[in-house]
C-alpha cells in the first residue's frame, strides 16, 4: 500500500508515523484535487445562475399562492351582482325642510363631479403617494403616451 504524507507524518495501513520524506503519490493526490476545486470554481457562477434562478422561481410560487388566495377570498364578491337602493336617503331627504336641508346637505345632485375628481386625485397625490403636484405636467404628457399607446394597439 502507498503512503501518504501530510505535514511530516505518513499514513500506512490506518497507522500514522513520522516522515521526513515527501510522498510523490500525494503530491499527485493533492494537485489532482487542487485541480478539481478549481474546475468547481470556475463553474461557481453556473451553480450560482442556477441558484438565483431556482430561488427567483420560489418567490413567484409565494406570490402566485398569494394572489390565487386573494382571488378565492374576493371571488365571492366580484361573481355576484349586487344592487344598492338609496330609497331611504331619497324619503329621508324629502321630509326634511329648507333648513334642516341646508343644515344637512347630503344630497349629492348639486355636486360638481369634475371639481370633486380634480381636487380627490389631486389629494391621493399628495398626501398619499406623497407626490409633489410639480411632476403633474410630466404625468400629463406620460399619461397622454399610455392612451396614444392603447387605442394604437386596440385597433
Amino acid at each position: 500500500m502507498k503512503s501518504v504524507d501530510f505535514s511530516g507524518f505518513v499514513v500506512k495501513n490506518n497507522v500514522v508515523t513520522k516522515s521526513t520524506l515527501l510522498d510523490v503519490s500525494y503530491v499527485q493526490k493533492v494537485s489532482s484535487f487542487v485541480g478539481i476545486f478549481l474546475r468547481m470554481v470556475r463553474h461557481k457562477k453556473i451553480l450560482w445562475l442556477l441558484f438565483k434562478t431556482f430561488s427567483f422561481f420560489l418567490r413567484l410560487l409565494k406570490i402566485y399562492k398569494k394572489i390565487n388566495k386573494f382571488c378565492d377570498v374576493i371571488s365571492y364578491f366580484s361573481t355576484r351582482d349586487w344592487k344598492f337602493t338609496n330609497k331611504n336617503v331619497e324619503q329621508l331627504w324629502q321630509k326634511l325642510d329648507e333648513d334642516d336641508r341646508k343644515l344637512f346637505d347630503f344630497n349629492i345632485d348639486g355636486l360638481d363631479w369634475d371639481k370633486y375628481f380634480y381636487t380627490y386625485v389631486r389629494g391621493i397625490r399628495l398626501y398619499l403617494l406623497k407626490d409633489d403636484l410639480s411632476t403633474i405636467p410630466q404625468a400629463i404628457a406620460r399619461y397622454k403616451r399610455y392612451v396614444a399607446w392603447f387605442t394604437h394597439c386596440k385597433q
